[in-house]
């Protein structure tokens, strides 16, 4: 059996490329840790949204469409609000109240439409993949007459 020696060329090699390859693993890993990070904060707002969804249909359900007002930031229902302060939306019932998160930077705006149909504007920055991206989604709900 014969023992090898390596000359100093052919161990610079062999480095150089276990270089190269634990370069483009580190890179991999760096790439799926950020994957990984929009994926988990593109499904928090996605859940948040959902969130939102239902707590605005409830806001709307049972108001009074003639009592409905908007100030600025402000949705008004005869003993009802709903309001954005801090990045929360904040649905005061005349029992309770229920704060949502918004996403960051997230401009809203109410509207009414055809008097019976109250809607969420929501705008935010979002950054999606290597680009800069406006995310923008509308919240409809209705209200139902309840009947004596």
């Amino acid at each position: 059996m014969t023992c090898r020696h390596y000359t100093l060329i052919e161990a610079m090699a062999v480095c150089s490329v276990l270089l190269i390859v634990l370069t483009g693993a580190g890179r991999l890993m760096y790439d799926a840790s950020l994957a990984n990070r929009q994926f988990t904060d593109h499904a928090w707002s996605h859940q948040q949204l959902f969130l939102l969804q239902r707590d605005w249909q409830e806001f709307i359900r049972e108001s009074d469409p003639a009592a409905w007002w908007i100030v600025e930031d402000t949705f008004l229902a005869k003993g009802r609000s709903a309001e954005l302060t801090d990045g929360k939306l904040a649905f005061e019932l005349a029992s309770r109240t229920t704060v949502r998160r918004v996403p960051p930077g997230c401009e809203i705006q109410f509207a009414i439409e055809e008097g019976r149909v109250a809607v969420l504007n929501l705008a935010w920055p979002a950054r999606l993949g290597n680009r800069d991206q406006a995310q923008r989604v509308r919240l409809v709900a209705a209200a139902i007459e309840v009947q004596p």
